[in-house]
């Protein structure tokens, strides 16, 4: 029982930085276009 949780600790763990790091990135590319364009 105890390892059932923290495999599904560790699993949403990862989805939740995956899903930062993907985020983050499209943040970052999107910044400059507005800028851009806002210009």
């Amino acid at each position: 029982d105890i390892l059932s949780k923290i495999s599904f600790g560790s699993m949403c763990f990862a989805l939740i930085i995956g899903a930062v790091i993907i985020l983050g990135s499209m943040w970052k590319a999107r910044r400059p276009v507005y800028a851009e364009e806002s210009a």
